[in-house]
């Protein structure tokens, strides 16, 4: 898994070394939407089925969209890391 991999790389580094707090470091995690569309899809694109609305009638469609999990370092100066999200 891509994340795992990331990890012990950021971990081997030492990239999360921290002196002034023990060795323990803050991260803040978060996951978002980047993109969606019901027309263009990619082979990595997710997908789900979307009740829409217009016309005064409701239909289902297939909406594809990306996901990624962003986490960065509130404890210090550290840069920011993007991975994909699972699922």
């Amino acid at each position: 898994m891509l994340a795992c991999a990331v990890a012990r790389r950021i971990k081997r580094n030492g990239l999360l070394r921290s002196r002034w707090s023990r060795g323990y470091v803050v991260v803040a995690v978060d996951g978002l939407e980047l993109c969606s569309s019901y027309a263009r899809c990619c082979p990595a694109c997710l997908k789900r089925r979307v009740e829409v609305s217009g016309d005064g009638k409701r239909r289902w469609r297939w909406q594809y969209y990306h996901r990624v999990v962003l986490a960065v370092v509130v404890s210090g100066p550290s840069p920011c890391l993007a991975l994909p999200a699972a699922g």
